[in-house]
């Protein structure tokens, strides 16, 4: 659901909503300080929250999903209305969809903290994770526009194919809160100021600024490659089509990279797995910028083991996650995990928007 938004939904506001493309990326940014206050507050919400029946996170996975589908089909709907009405709309829309979201992965962030604490194991979440993630783009990227064209009228289409998405994403998120166990959850009871006291602690860790400098620069070099592509083959390459060949070698190079990442994880550890991840990802980068990227098979061949080196540098990003939650409650007694995962949460946000903004003025 969140990868359509991200996607399709600026071009839904220019040519089926009828707003300026202009309009459109002030929204988006406008939205990332909005989110600013409201990913904390979640947060903070989610670990201040007593644990019931049901657990502490699952809950939100489950009466949150479809908030976040209503929410996200109401962002694709073009009611007839005037313009500044209409960017009125869009604003509210985007940022209930974007509370949503918020609300429910937050907690779904949080789950491989509580679910495991053997390191492994955690990685071989994080690779699911990862799996599933680039799934969702492959499939945002492939199907979508043909559904949509199958309604003849993008007005209808559009929020028709996103309510297929968001049934089927609901589904997930159910199965997902039936087939998963809270295993390590604090109980020790929260008292008055221990949110404050766990954003002072985290902000205090060195570990938590390197894990936010490794997840901006790592995840953002995949959106980077992604958001400028169809730019460079155009213009560099002069082959604008490669874009979906591209796509499926990035998922050949994708797949041996997440399922060598646990066992690679058991014999060098996490730490130097994200080093080789980043350095090889570097290298090769290198390579084709300076010597080989001015060719379409010598391009595609070392963008190849390029994304493959992504690929393992980003699987272990969301797994040091739990290890600053648990460094934090060793070092200070206090267990905090929705407050680590927000920033992981909110860059994903800004990471789209932000670089999109910025073309837009371009």
């Amino acid at each position: 659901m969140f990868q359509l938004a991200q996607v399709y939904l600026l071009t839904f506001y220019t040519d089926v909503l009828g707003i300026s493309a202009y309009w459109g990326e002030v929204i988006f940014l406008v939205t990332k300080f909005v989110d600013a206050i409201t990913d904390t507050l979640v947060g903070t919400w989610v670990d201040s929250r007593k644990i019931g029946p049901r657990g502490k996170f699952k809950p939100f996975i489950l009466f949150g999903s479809p908030f976040l589908a209503i929410a996200t089909i109401a962002a694709f709907l073009a009611p007839d209305l005037n313009e500044a009405a209409k960017v009125v709309y869009a604003f509210l829309t985007y940022n209930l969809m974007s509370l949503a979201y918020t609300v429910v992965n937050v907690p779904y962030g949080s789950l491989s903290s509580s679910m495991t604490t053997d390191s492994v194991q955690r990685t071989s979440l994080s690779v699911f994770r990862n799996l599933g993630t680039q799934v969702g783009i492959l499939a945002t990227g492939t199907v979508v526009v043909p559904i949509v064209n199958a309604f003849g009228s993008p007005a209808i289409g559009w929020p028709a194919t996103v309510a297929i998405f968001a049934v089927l994403g609901i589904l997930c998120h159910i199965i997902t809160y039936k087939e998963t166990e809270e295993c390590f959850i604090s109980k020790k009871e929260r008292v008055k100021g221990d949110g404050k006291k766990a954003l002072s602690y985290l902000f205090k860790r060195g570990l938590f600024w390197v894990l936010s400098a490794y997840t901006i620069l790592s995840i953002g070099g995949m959106f980077l490659k992604i958001g400028f592509q169809l730019y460079y083959f155009e213009y560099a390459l002069g082959q604008d089509t490669l874009v979906s060949f591209v796509s499926i070698l990035n998922m050949v190079a994708l797949l041996p990279a997440l399922f060598l990442s646990s066992n690679l994880v058991a014999m060098f550890g996490k730490k130097n797995l994200a080093v080789l991840g980043t350095g090889g990802f570097a290298i090769f980068e290198f390579v084709n910028y300076f010597f080989t990227g001015d060719q379409m098979t010598t391009f595609l061949i070392v963008n190849l083991f390029s994304y493959f080196f992504l690929s393992l540098a980003n699987t272990v990003a969301f797994a040091f996650v739990a290890d600053v939650i648990e460094y934090t409650q060793w070092k200070f007694g206090l267990r905090s995990e929705g407050i680590p995962i927000l920033h992981t949460v909110s860059y994903v946000k800004l990471r789209r928007d932000s670089l999109d903004f910025f073309l837009g003025l371009h």
